[in-house]
């Protein structure tokens, strides 16, 4: 009698998973939608206005006089230059037709930039994975991982927000890095820098990995903020510009404080007390002139960089995908224990994604979730205070009261990615085989189409509440 083997795969996702997976990601795209990046749409047609109206540096003035959100427009120019040329089919819609930025189709315009930048990401991923010495089989399943990894898709396809756009460019200037090429790899970072500065964390890593001299940190820092000062100094005189852009700022260092671990008189930040401690291990490591060697080390510091980041801050629910690009390489460096890094990865995944729905319900799965897409007509059937949230449930069912176990649960299964990843950094075993088991594909999948099940399931609660 024949013992039945465990089915794997290696390195296939079978069409039927990716017929499964395209679906559910087409109709998260149509459906599901945050706010927020209205608000950047509106700010960026603005912008385009802004350019003919014959005043010096005026954007920020007009966005604050608009109404569209009262504190104004509060990122730098970057993020509104991009969106500009992307939306200005949208503004010359509006100029010539009177289309409004909050129709259905421009709203999908807008978010397929997202998935755009996204898409980029991957393909960039899967070329970081060929320099750190990943085979080209591990680098096609870095991207396949990519596409299904929650980190990814809920900040996308879900809240529809624009940090993708950083971290295209973040991801971009690593590879730069790792291809020697210095000048591709500053330029790219700053880019990153003037879309959102929290991408100098990472940079940060590589800078004291790559060099020892105090005075060339320093120099380098300030060569790749240039063009943050340049975007700073255009509108340093604006006082408008002091009231919106800069507040945003505040606000990103008033939360990398606000965590703290009570100590003596005060607190310190767990934080600063890791970050710190993994940019002197990174000061005091020596490169060793093997890119494929060097490069993995420095993925991993910022993979326990980004972690740290997500685990012990008060982040946004969108920050969560600066660590998705480095947990996914970190993964594929042990191949011998591949499958259990990848289960540890979807503990991971599903951990996060939990603490963001109950810490920002409003994001993810709650009442105004449907309220700007294809779906808008139904939610207007319905007074959205009827519509129940996904934190909502959990919160009837009890289960936000396991949030602290749930935070335990993640942390350690970083710490076991961590070891994993770090004893399979040297890549002595690149030439086995990954054997890659087909339930962590498909789990994923059955994930995502049980997100989409329980948000349709509850605004459809909420209209049956209303007929009856």
């Amino acid at each position: 009698m024949s013992v039945m083997k465990k089915e794997r795969v290696n390195f296939i996702i079978g069409m039927p998973e990716k017929i499964f997976l395209a679906i559910v990601l087409v109709i998260m795209m149509f459906t599901m939608f945050y706010s927020d990046i209205i608000v950047t749409a509106k700010f960026s047609m603005i912008f385009i206005d802004s350019l003919f109206d014959g005043k010096y540096a005026s954007f920020y003035i007009n966005a604050l006089e608009s109404g569209v959100a009262p504190e104004g427009a509060v990122y730098d120019i970057g993020i509104y230059i991009v969106f500009a040329i992307w939306g200005f089919p949208v503004w010359a819609l509006n100029k010539l037709f009177g289309i409004d930025v909050m129709a259905i189709g421009c709203l999908l315009w807008f978010k397929l930039l997202l998935i755009l930048f996204m898409l980029g990401s991957i393909v960039l991923l899967k070329k970081i994975a060929l320099e750190i010495g990943l085979s080209d089989k591990a680098s096609q399943y870095v991207g396949y991982l990519s596409g299904l990894s929650l980190l990814f898709i809920f900040p996308i396809f879900v809240a529809a927000q624009y940090d993708v756009i950083p971290v295209f460019f973040m991801l971009y200037g690593i590879l730069g890095w790792l291809e020697g090429d210095r000048k591709k790899c500053l330029l790219f970072f700053s880019i990153a820098f003037i879309m959102k500065p929290i991408a100098i964390l990472t940079y940060g890593v590589l800078l004291l990995l790559e060099e020892k001299r105090i005075g060339h940190i320093i120099l380098k820092a300030a060569i790749s903020l240039i063009p943050v000062f340049i975007c700073k100094g255009m509108y340093l005189l604006n006082p408008v510009n002091r009231a919106s852009n800069n507040i945003f700022l505040a606000g990103v260092i008033s939360n990398l404080l606000k965590v703290s671990v009570p100590a003596g008189n005060g607190g310190f930040s767990l934080f600063f007390l890791i970050g710190a401690s993994i940019y002197l291990a990174a000061y005091l490591q020596k490169l060793t002139g093997d890119i494929k060697y060097d490069g993995r080390k420095f993925i991993w510091f910022a993979f326990l960089l980004w972690a740290a980041f997500c685990l012990f801050l008060e982040v946004a629910p969108y920050w969560i995908i600066y660590l998705a690009p480095f947990l996914i390489m970190v993964l594929f460096f042990n191949k011998e224990s591949i499958n259990t890094s990848l289960l540890m990865d979807l503990i991971l995944n599903v951990g996060l994604i939990f603490s963001m729905v109950v810490s920002f319900s409003w994001v993810y799965g709650g009442e105004k979730t449907f309220s700007y897409l294809i779906l808008r007509p139904v939610y207007q059937m319905i007074n959205s205070e009827d519509i129940p949230t996904v934190c909502g449930l959990l919160r009837r069912l009890n289960l936000t009261e396991m949030q602290p176990m749930v935070n335990s649960v993640v942390i350690a299964a970083v710490i076991f990615i961590a070891y994993l990843s770090y004893m399979g950094i040297k890549g002595e075993s690149d030439e086995k085989e990954i054997l890659i088991e087909n339930w962590h594909i498909r789990i994923r999948i059955i994930i995502l189409y049980g997100w989409m099940a329980l948000c349709l399931l509850l605004l459809w609660v909420g209209k049956m509440s209303l007929d009856f």
